[in-house]
């Protein structure tokens, strides 16, 4: 084993922490987004029942920026599970 080889793993087992140490972060930042998601979908059904249209409308647009969010941080998980997978 070359000391570039050594240099090449010390590297990668950095790299391997800072993405786990990164998905810890996104995964509560997903939790809370999803939570997030979850209350404003209830209202938003809430208000279109009690027949608030455009409250109801605004809330929806609400949920749609709520679930791109979640969708966002799913792929960014997945990303850095995959440069774990492939450095491990």
């Amino acid at each position: 084993m070359t000391a570039s080889d050594i240099a090449k793993a010390a590297a990668n087992k950095a790299r391997v922490a800072a993405a786990k140490k990164k998905i810890n972060k996104l995964e509560a930042e997903l939790s809370e987004a999803r939570a997030a998601l979850k209350e404003v979908k209830k209202v938003a059904q809430e208000m279109h029942r009690k027949g608030y249209k455009e409250q109801a409308k605004t809330y929806a647009k609400q949920v749609g920026r709520w679930t791109g969010t979640v969708s966002k941080l799913e792929k960014e998980i997945k990303s850095n599970q995959q440069t774990i997978d492939k450095l491990s």
